[in-house]
């Protein structure tokens, strides 16, 4: 936030801009939070996952790649989400994305959500794994 703060951003406007950035990978929560949140979020998850990339006219994904080659972005951020949560587990709070990239890149076990149940709770029925 720095960055737009040194360079005359308004308060209000980065203020903004750290939420679009942290609801990013929040599916469900950035469209709670205003316009310009789910832009981003639409945004960033096109670029990452290209999900519903053909609603694009291919001549403009043409020239956006020309003019910015991915360098295969969806597997290059996920080495560097796997690099930083490596280096600090910390990083990778359980359920989260990043601890799912962390997993996955680092083949750390992962966390369920049951195994964060502490209060000695059993399954209701024998159909939830545990």
């Amino acid at each position: 936030m720095r960055f737009l703060r040194d360079n005359g951003v308004a308060e209000d406007r980065t203020t903004t801009v750290w939420q679009a950035i942290a609801l990013h990978t929040s599916v469900g929560l950035a469209d709670r939070f205003g316009a310009e949140h789910s832009v981003a979020f639409s945004g960033i998850s096109l670029d990452i996952n290209g999900l519903e990339k053909d609603r694009l006219p291919g001549s403009l994904v043409e020239r956006i790649n020309a003019a910015w080659p991915r360098h295969d972005l969806g597997y290059a951020i996920a080495d560097l989400i796997g690099e930083g949560t490596k280096a600090n587990p910390l990083k990778a709070p359980p359920l989260s994305f990043p601890a799912h990239i962390h997993e996955i890149v680092n083949g750390v076990p992962g966390v369920a959500f049951l195994d964060l149940v502490g209060w000695g709770d059993r399954p209701v029925t024998n159909t939830v794994p545990r």
